[in-house]
């Protein structure tokens, strides 16, 4: 048994040699209905690259400089698709500088910011998925990722705090009780990560009704991904703001 089946490609070659197949299926939207998990509404806040002149592009051969971040991301795509355009192979680390940047995006971190201070009530567990290290130390002064032991996810299961950010540590294998929401401020496209994310937040109890709150920068890649994420899900527990309208 498995919440998530595989995607990867290794893992459904491996499932091929064993002769192993799905045999049913369990939507998590018939778990709602048959009470096994939390009902859930999913926020999507829509928001944009900065235009202002203010971020700080540090090339490894060159003298750094400002631009906005709606400039660096053109710049970043654009050349792609020149490469794409020209039949070329675009090599892998064009796509991971754009991904980065969008993962550690100054914009996504002060909307994070605003929405915790605002939408988030005193005593409410919860989890902010963040898209980089960095990004995760900011938002939290409770973490939980790669560079830090477990002292603070500890706090947590424990009902000592009522809070923790972390990168991808807990995607899945956590139980952490009673939490009530969570904030993905970073997505990829695969829906397998975010069902295991908003599995952290539904387990049942009465009267729990989980919030789950998704930042999408629109015309940009990462809106591409957030879509994607979503395929899949009832359109009707999911809402679409834009930042201005918070």
């Amino acid at each position: 048994m498995t919440a998530t089946p595989p995607e990867d490609e290794e893992k459904k070659e491996l499932l091929k040699l064993l002769k192993l197949k799905i045999s049913f299926n369990y939507p998590l939207a018939q778990g709602v209905k048959d009470g096994v998990v939390a009902p859930f509404e999913i926020n999507v806040v829509e928001l944009r690259l900065s235009e202002k002149q203010d971020f700080l592009v540090s090339p490894k051969t060159t003298k750094s400089y400002k631009t906005s971040e709606t400039a660096r991301y053109n710049s970043l795509t654009k050349i792609i698709n020149a490469m794409q355009f020209s039949g070329k192979d675009v090599p892998v680390f064009m796509y991971l500088n754009r991904m980065r940047f969008l993962y550690d995006l100054p914009t996504k971190t002060t909307t994070a910011q605003y929405i915790i201070k605002k939408y988030f009530k005193p005593k409410e567990r919860f989890l902010i998925f963040s898209g980089s290290i960095a990004q995760a130390e900011i938002l939290c002064k409770y973490r939980y990722h790669s560079k830090t032991d477990d002292v603070d996810l500890k706090k947590l299961k424990a009902g000592k705090i009522d809070r923790l950010s972390c990168v991808k540590a807990l995607n899945e294998g956590e139980n952490i009780p009673n939490l009530d929401s969570a904030l993905i401020v970073q997505l990829n496209a695969k829906s397998l990560d975010l069902i295991q994310r908003i599995g952290r937040i539904v387990r049942y109890r009465d009267g729990h009704i989980a919030k789950i709150w998704i930042l999408s920068v629109v015309d940009t890649q990462d809106e591409k991904w957030v879509k994607k994420a979503l395929e899949g899900f009832d359109p009707s527990v999911i809402k679409y703001h834009h930042i201005k309208n918070l």
